[in-house]
């Protein structure tokens, strides 16, 4: 999946974007 390369690459910037998500969704 596209995540992994991407947890490789910039690890902090997908953990945030993934911090991110899941305050969205724990909003709605």
């Amino acid at each position: 999946m596209s995540w992994r390369k991407c947890y490789r690459q910039l690890e902090v910037e997908c953990d945030n974007a993934l911090l991110v998500e899941l305050i969205l969704v724990a909003e709605l």
